[in-house]
């Protein structure tokens, strides 16, 4: 069977699963072939060897049960760079790239060391990016997860930055050894009821393979964000600043939450790629 047939086979095989079963198919057979995109379309009429078919259809197999994409190749893009990824940790999302932009564009002075905290770092995307992109910053990333932490070090390791990003294990601020400048947090922020609940905007892929310590908090999804804010004034260097990623379904509860905490502050609110309320800045002072 050539490359063009099995794909098209795969795709109808994910209709029914994945509003991206096109995308997927290929995904998964560049994966399989160890080629990009425009090397596979440069192959379609191809003959794919018996061996190699056999791998592909277990892949899409284990993806028509739901199983995300980045779990199966264990790779997902984030910031322009490769993280491996496992069912230890929650997948990077495109959204969460917009904490990482505004905390470098509230960054100031780059020749500056400056001292961040990563909360909640799961693979350590948000920590690793950066990074790459403040190279003088100084950053904790901490995770109360010990599963999550070994991904973190694998992400960390492969960017050779160990001397840069410090893995923590612990709850939230508990284990940062020194007062920071930045605090950056993607926290759990699903309800239990909006997790049950598929026709919500939970997939079936999220609930059925993510971790749910990385996902679930109740108080209407506030909890662990109330938590943090309770907590942080001993650990704020004088001026600075709190990057949470939120969803736009609380951030009236976070903004009073913020105020309540850092009177009189009004926190900013950045906006993500689809134009959806997505991070809340925080000015500590």
């Amino acid at each position: 069977m050539t490359i063009k047939k099995v794909l098209q086979k795969a795709l109808k095989s994910l209709q029914a699963i994945s509003d991206s079963s096109a995308l997927d198919a290929e995904v998964l057979l560049c994966f399989v072939l160890g080629v990009t995109k425009e090397k596979l379309y440069e192959q379609l009429d191809q003959e794919l060897p018996a061996e190699q078919q056999k791998k592909y259809w277990q892949l899409v197999t284990r993806r028509q049960k739901h199983e995300p994409i980045a779990y199966i190749t264990k790779h997902k893009e984030f910031y322009g760079l490769d993280f491996h990824v496992d069912e230890r940790v929650l997948i990077p999302r495109p959204d969460t790239e917009v904490s990482v932009e505004t905390v470098i564009e509230k960054y100031g002075d780059t020749t500056q060391q400056k001292i961040i905290a990563d909360i909640g770092t799961g693979s350590g995307c948000i920590a690793v990016a950066l990074a790459k992109n403040l190279p003088v910053a100084k950053i904790y990333a901490v995770d109360i997860s010990a599963e999550a932490l070994a991904v973190a070090e694998i992400n960390v390791a492969k960017y050779k930055m160990p001397k840069q990003v410090t893995l923590l294990q612990g709850n939230l601020l508990e284990p940062l050894p020194e007062k920071v400048d930045i605090i950056v947090a993607n926290l759990p922020y699903v309800t239990p009821e909006r997790l049950k609940n598929t026709a919500r905007g939970v997939s079936k892929d999220i609930r059925l393979f993510e971790p749910k310590i990385a996902l679930l908090a109740r108080e209407g999804g506030v909890e662990i964000y109330k938590k943090l804010l309770s907590q942080t004034q001993p650990h704020l260097k004088p001026g600075a600043l709190i990057f949470l990623e939120i969803d736009p379904t609380f951030t009236k509860k976070l903004v009073q939450l913020a105020q309540k905490y850092f009177p009189p502050s009004y926190p900013q609110i950045k906006k993500d790629f689809a134009g959806k309320e997505r991070v809340l800045v925080i000015e500590a002072d």
